[in-house]
Protein backbone atom coordinates (compact mmCIF):
# COMPACT_ATOMS: atom_id res chain seq x y z
CA UNK A 1 0.00 0.00 0.00
CA UNK A 2 3.10 2.25 0.07
CA UNK A 3 5.37 3.14 -2.61
CA UNK A 4 8.85 4.81 -2.97
CA UNK A 5 10.23 7.79 -4.89
CA UNK A 6 13.85 8.04 -6.00
CA UNK A 7 16.01 11.47 -7.60
CA UNK A 8 19.54 11.32 -8.18
CA UNK A 9 21.70 13.51 -9.76
CA UNK A 10 25.52 12.93 -10.83
CA UNK A 11 27.44 14.36 -8.07
CA UNK A 12 24.60 15.64 -6.09
CA UNK A 13 23.64 12.03 -4.48
CA UNK A 14 20.20 10.25 -4.16
CA UNK A 15 17.39 10.85 -2.17
CA UNK A 16 14.95 8.19 -1.71
CA UNK A 17 11.33 9.02 0.22
CA UNK A 18 9.37 6.00 1.05
CA UNK A 19 5.59 6.58 1.58
CA UNK A 20 3.96 4.21 3.89
CA UNK A 21 0.09 3.76 4.77
CA UNK A 22 -1.01 5.03 8.19
CA UNK A 23 -0.72 1.61 10.76
CA UNK A 24 -3.83 1.33 11.99
CA UNK A 25 -4.05 0.78 16.05
CA UNK A 26 -5.06 -3.10 16.81
CA UNK A 27 -7.86 -3.56 19.39
CA UNK A 28 -5.55 -6.41 20.98
CA UNK A 29 -4.18 -6.15 24.52
CA UNK A 30 -1.91 -8.77 26.24
CA UNK A 31 -3.27 -11.44 28.05
CA UNK A 32 -1.92 -10.44 31.63
CA UNK A 33 -0.08 -7.65 32.98
CA UNK A 34 2.97 -10.38 33.31
CA UNK A 35 2.66 -10.41 29.07
CA UNK A 36 3.10 -6.43 28.92
CA UNK A 37 6.48 -5.05 28.32
CA UNK A 38 7.51 -3.67 31.11
CA UNK A 39 8.11 -0.16 31.24
CA UNK A 40 10.78 1.94 33.64
CA UNK A 41 9.71 5.81 33.70
CA UNK A 42 13.07 7.34 33.42
CA UNK A 43 13.38 11.31 34.43
CA UNK A 44 16.46 13.19 35.03
CA UNK A 45 18.52 16.52 34.56
CA UNK A 46 19.59 16.93 31.50
CA UNK A 47 21.96 19.37 30.25
CA UNK A 48 22.34 20.31 26.24
CA UNK A 49 25.01 21.74 24.45
CA UNK A 50 24.11 22.77 20.88
CA UNK A 51 25.57 25.28 18.96
CA UNK A 52 22.68 25.72 16.44
CA UNK A 53 19.92 28.03 17.53
CA UNK A 54 17.56 26.01 16.34
CA UNK A 55 18.31 22.26 16.69
CA UNK A 56 19.26 23.50 20.41
CA UNK A 57 15.47 24.71 20.86
CA UNK A 58 14.24 21.50 18.96
CA UNK A 59 16.51 19.17 21.26
CA UNK A 60 14.54 20.88 24.39
CA UNK A 61 11.60 20.67 23.02
CA UNK A 62 11.46 16.96 22.54
CA UNK A 63 13.19 16.11 25.69
CA UNK A 64 10.77 18.30 27.84
CA UNK A 65 7.83 16.37 26.17
CA UNK A 66 9.73 13.30 27.03
CA UNK A 67 9.79 14.27 30.99
CA UNK A 68 13.50 15.67 31.06
CA UNK A 69 13.98 18.64 32.89
CA UNK A 70 16.77 20.55 30.42
CA UNK A 71 19.43 22.98 31.02
CA UNK A 72 20.69 24.68 27.52
CA UNK A 73 23.78 25.99 26.33
CA UNK A 74 24.82 27.10 22.73
CA UNK A 75 28.99 25.95 23.43
CA UNK A 76 31.11 23.87 25.46
CA UNK A 77 32.26 26.96 27.78
CA UNK A 78 28.85 27.48 28.37
CA UNK A 79 27.90 24.49 28.99
CA UNK A 80 30.85 24.19 31.71
CA UNK A 81 29.30 27.05 33.68
CA UNK A 82 26.14 26.22 33.52
CA UNK A 83 27.02 23.08 34.91
CA UNK A 84 29.27 24.44 37.76
CA UNK A 85 26.63 27.03 38.97
CA UNK A 86 24.31 24.08 38.64
CA UNK A 87 23.34 22.69 42.86
CA UNK A 88 21.32 19.66 41.40
CA UNK A 89 22.18 16.83 40.07
CA UNK A 90 22.56 16.35 36.30
CA UNK A 91 22.10 12.75 34.82
CA UNK A 92 23.10 12.75 31.10
CA UNK A 93 24.31 15.43 28.61
CA UNK A 94 23.30 15.77 25.11
CA UNK A 95 26.14 17.51 23.45
CA UNK A 96 27.11 18.26 19.66
CA UNK A 97 30.51 16.55 18.80
CA UNK A 98 31.51 19.58 16.70
CA UNK A 99 31.11 22.42 18.25
CA UNK A 100 33.09 25.90 18.45
CA UNK A 101 35.78 26.24 20.82
CA UNK A 102 35.36 23.21 22.92
CA UNK A 103 34.18 20.27 21.51
CA UNK A 104 31.72 17.51 22.79
CA UNK A 105 34.28 14.89 23.56
CA UNK A 106 36.51 17.51 25.44
CA UNK A 107 33.04 19.06 27.17
CA UNK A 108 32.37 15.56 28.72
CA UNK A 109 35.61 14.66 29.87
CA UNK A 110 35.71 18.26 32.02
CA UNK A 111 32.18 17.56 33.14
CA UNK A 112 33.01 14.01 34.25
CA UNK A 113 35.96 15.58 36.38
CA UNK A 114 33.14 17.04 38.25
CA UNK A 115 30.53 14.41 38.30
CA UNK A 116 31.66 10.93 37.43
CA UNK A 117 28.31 9.48 37.05
CA UNK A 118 27.77 11.17 34.37
CA UNK A 119 25.82 9.82 30.98
CA UNK A 120 26.89 10.97 27.54
CA UNK A 121 24.86 11.07 24.12
CA UNK A 122 27.00 12.04 21.69
CA UNK A 123 25.05 14.14 18.42
CA UNK A 124 26.91 14.55 15.32
CA UNK A 125 26.42 15.21 11.58
CA UNK A 126 29.76 12.86 10.34
CA UNK A 127 29.29 9.25 10.19
CA UNK A 128 32.88 8.41 11.21
CA UNK A 129 34.11 5.92 13.91
CA UNK A 130 32.03 6.43 16.94
CA UNK A 131 35.50 5.50 19.15
CA UNK A 132 37.06 8.98 17.73
CA UNK A 133 34.29 10.21 20.14
CA UNK A 134 35.91 8.62 23.44
CA UNK A 135 32.78 6.34 24.07
CA UNK A 136 32.71 5.41 27.26
CA UNK A 137 30.88 1.95 28.22
CA UNK A 138 27.02 3.53 28.16
CA UNK A 139 27.61 6.41 26.24
CA UNK A 140 25.53 6.55 22.84
CA UNK A 141 26.52 8.26 19.39
CA UNK A 142 23.60 9.74 17.61
CA UNK A 143 23.65 10.55 14.27
CA UNK A 144 21.90 13.50 12.90
CA UNK A 145 19.45 13.79 11.39
CA UNK A 146 16.97 12.20 14.66
CA UNK A 147 13.36 12.60 15.05
CA UNK A 148 11.79 12.38 18.87
CA UNK A 149 11.82 8.48 19.02
CA UNK A 150 15.66 7.81 18.98
CA UNK A 151 16.68 10.56 21.07
CA UNK A 152 14.43 9.69 24.05
CA UNK A 153 15.71 6.10 22.93
CA UNK A 154 19.19 7.49 22.94
CA UNK A 155 18.77 9.68 26.65
CA UNK A 156 16.41 6.49 28.26
CA UNK A 157 19.51 3.73 26.76
CA UNK A 158 21.98 5.86 28.72
CA UNK A 159 19.85 6.19 31.71
CA UNK A 160 18.53 2.84 32.22
CA UNK A 161 22.60 1.55 32.46
CA UNK A 162 23.24 0.10 35.24
CA UNK A 163 24.56 3.37 37.77
CA UNK A 164 22.46 5.70 36.32
CA UNK A 165 19.86 7.08 38.44
CA UNK A 166 16.52 6.26 38.35
CA UNK A 167 13.10 8.13 39.10
CA UNK A 168 11.26 7.20 42.00
CA UNK A 169 9.01 4.25 41.57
Amino acid sequence: GGHISVQSSPGAGTTFLIHMPVARPTDSEPASEEEAAPTVSLTGTLLVAEDDDVLRRLVRTMLETGGYDVMTARSGEEALARAEAFAGGIDALVTDVIMPGMRGPELASRLRALRPELRVVFVTGYSDDPLDHDLRPGDMLLTKPFGMEALLGAVGGVLSEPGARRAAQ
